[in-house]
This record gives structure tokens, sequence and C-alpha cells, in this order.
């Protein structure tokens, strides 16, 4: 999990460094160092084993690769649409994580 969140992190800050914009650039990162913390501790506290494994990452790698063949034809809404599609799925699986009780794995003893 540590050197997939670490490469994950690697893929974005590279597409962040590509943007040619210094601004841009130091916002994205800060936004992108607070994704990373919440993911990990989602990930760390509910990992995806099993059927949840293959049905959440197989479209991570898809759009990713999509992100990477959007750049790479310089097709921005392409890009635009599957960084929008991207960021819902990474929501959608954090406030799963956050909607999930944990009220009895408390010892209020």
């Amino acid at each position: 999990a540590a050197a997939m969140s670490e490469t994950n992190k690697l893929f974005h800050a590279a597409i962040g460094a590509a943007c040619g914009n210094a601004h841009v650039q130091s916002w994205y990162d800060g936004l992108l160092n607070s994704s990373m913390r919440l993911a990990r501790v989602a990930y760390e506290q509910a990992p995806l084993h099993g059927s949840a494994y293959k049905q959440y990452y197989p479209p991570v790698d898809s759009e990713h690769r999509g992100m990477v063949d959007a750049i790479t034809r310089q097709d921005p809404d392409a890009a635009e649409q599957l960084a929008r599609q991207h960021a819902v799925l990474f929501r959608d699986r954090v406030i799963s994580y956050l909607s999930e009780s944990r009220s009895d794995e408390i010892d209020v003893q």
C-alpha cells in the first residue's frame, strides 16, 4: 500500500509539474499532499481486498492511463473529464470509509 501510494503521488505530482505554472503547481502540490494523507488513513484503516480491490483499482488504472493518453494527445477536455471522474472516485472511496461505523471497535471500559 505504501509503495502504491508513493507511485500515485509521483504520478500526480508529474502532472502538476508539467503544467508550466509555478503557482498552479504549488497549489496542486498542497492539495495533493492533503489528499494523500486522507487516502493513507482511509486505505490503512479500511484496506481494499478481494472483490473491493477488484472493483476499485481497475477504474483507477484506467483513469490514469486515460489521463496519460489525453495529455499525450494534447486533449485538455478529455484530460479534465478524466481528472474529474478520478476525483469523484477518490471522494466516494473516502466518504465510504468515513461513513462506516466503527463504534464496535471502541473499548469504552
